[in-house]
């Protein structure tokens, strides 16, 4: 059996390190990903292109928790 790397209890109720680098797929947080990877969650997540306004809020609280927490 693999490890299953995706969380089945959802999201935290605060985010936390940890959290906001799994929901932006990136390893470090000084990595130069972040960005990268938040522009492409947001545009794959977007409400006006049929995405999840609650996801989209998550992609966003990850990327200010860890570009204020650095």
């Amino acid at each position: 059996m693999g490890i299953n790397i995706w969380r089945h209890s959802g999201f935290l109720k605060e985010m936390t390190v940890s959290e906001a680098m799994s929901i932006l797929g990136v390893f470090s947080i000084k990595s130069s990903g972040i960005d990268t990877n938040y522009r492409m969650l947001v545009r794959a997540n977007h409400p006006d292109s049929g995405g999840s306004e609650y996801l989209s809020q998550k992609v966003n609280e990850a990327r200010e928790f860890l570009l204020n927490n650095t």
